[in-house]
């Protein structure tokens, strides 16, 4: 992925210098073929593309935190030097190579304008390598995740006929069974509601509800009083007034 990224960028760039260079010699008036341009750019592409992801990974060693950002940017520089004479010699065969394919002869002005100029084009080649393994290696920030709704209040829905009826905790005072279904003793009168006993102690347990007979559950806060009979068993008054006996197998779930 990394590798045709670059490549992609770098014959970009070739193609819009291979263009630039040969208008600007076209309006100086200098005399060159309409491949010559592209020899030229498309040869340096080569090399760039060649040896861009070991670059990448050898600048990734020349900048913090192995390295603080001075002597990074001075090892760059020593760097640019033996990379540009590497450039210069690619060139030198390549462009060689294609001329001698193409009839002609390829000449370099190794002056010493003509080096500076190639080292100042190498050095921000390099810097530019060294910006997109920089950017490559960011890491990246997750979204934060968002929080989770905090539960609503505890309601029991209970089915009457078409339509449906929702019942807190606090609303219910006991619950007994009733064949297939339980009955709920609530705020707003006694309610049938297709359960078993079993599933509705379990729905309701975390909501302060006790078993206090194998057919009966009651709200503990709902209790007001106990009181045992002469069988052995207990006597339940809760708050509406009501009277409800218990088993004393249960009568543990009040304490």
């Amino acid at each position: 992925m990394i590798l045709l990224a670059v490549t992609g960028l770098t014959l970009l760039f070739a193609v819009v210098n291979a263009l630039t260079v040969g208008d600007d010699l076209a309006e100086a008036g200098a005399v060159v073929a309409a491949w010559e341009p592209w020899a030229w750019e498309l040869t340096s592409a080569a090399f760039w593309i060649a040896i861009a992801i070991p670059l990448i990974r050898l600048l990734r060693r020349l900048r913090p935190p192995r390295l603080d950002w001075p002597r990074a940017a001075l090892a760059i520089g020593l760097l640019s030097l033996p990379l540009c004479a590497a450039h210069l010699g690619w060139l030198a065969v390549s462009r060689g190579l294609v001329y001698a394919a193409m009839g002609s002869r390829y000449g370099y002005d190794w002056g010493p304008a003509g080096l500076v100029y190639e080292w100042r084009k190498d050095l921000l080649s390099l810097v530019m390598f060294g910006v997109i393994g920089l950017l490559l290696d960011r890491p990246e920030t997750p979204a934060p995740a968002a929080a989770p709704a905090p539960p609503g209040p505890f309601r029991l829905a209970v089915r009457d006929g078409a339509s449906m009826r929702w019942f807190t905790a606090t609303e219910i005072e006991r619950i007994e069974a009733a064949g297939n279904y339980v009955e709920l003793h609530t705020a707003r009168g006694p309610v049938l509601h297709r359960a078993t006993l079993a599933v509705v102690a379990h729905a309701l347990a975390p909501h302060g509800f006790v078993r206090i007979h194998r057919s009966r559950l009651v709200r503990r806060d709902a209790v007001l009083a106990v009181t045992a009979t002469p069988a052995g068993d207990f006597e339940a008054r809760l708050a509406s007034g009501a009277t409800v006996a218990g088993s004393r197998r249960f009568r543990g779930n009040l304490v």
